[in-house]
């Protein structure tokens, strides 16, 4: 078996910044009490990226309890929805809801991953032979702290452009016009 978290919480201090590294709560991760935990927590829930947004949201009213003793199991597979480029897309908007809750004290961890994931959507759309979404994805990944670093997965973009603006054109019958 191996542990599917390797940073997590030893107490509520570091609870909201690990969650931004990798995920510490899980489907079935969490006993809540609701003297503790009441149903304003699973308010604004995204479809993607919940478990994330919940545990973020426990970690910044520090209203959690943690013990590190790994206590169930997750099964996964390539077929895992979480695997899919569906649930990369899904993603941005379970993150912008966690930037709609961010204290200042994380906003540039938050952006930083935010970041990352927006550069992660546009490697999706371009697989996908979607350049348009690929480019405005990369372009908001590109002005987020760090964003300098996917600068040069520019090229790869550029690069298929032009058939994409070939693509463009054929499909939608510019060439018939006189």
């Amino acid at each position: 078996d191996v542990q599917r978290t390797t940073n997590f919480p030893t107490n509520q201090d570091n609870a909201a910044s690990l969650i931004l590294e990798e995920n510490w709560l899980a489907s079935s991760g969490g006993v809540y009490r609701i003297s503790s935990i009441g149903a304003e927590f699973f308010e604004n829930m995204p479809k993607y990226l919940e478990w994330t947004y919940l545990g973020f949201k426990i970690a910044i009213a520090r209203k959690g309890f943690f013990l590190a003793t790994p206590a169930f199991r997750i099964y996964e597979s390539d077929s895992s929805l979480s695997k899919s480029g569906q649930y990369t897309k899904g993603m941005v908007q379970g993150f912008q809801e966690i930037i709609k809750i961010c204290p200042k004290a994380l906003k540039k961890q938050v952006e930083t991953k935010y970041g990352k994931m927006l550069h992660n959507v546009s490697l999706v759309y371009l697989k996908e032979g979607e350049i348009i979404l690929a480019i405005k994805s990369h372009m908001y990944s590109l002005i987020m702290p760090s964003g300098y670093l996917y600068l040069f997965y520019t090229r790869k973009i550029l690069i298929r452009l032009p058939c994409a603006i070939f693509r463009y054109f054929f499909k939608n019958g510019v060439h018939n016009q006189n």
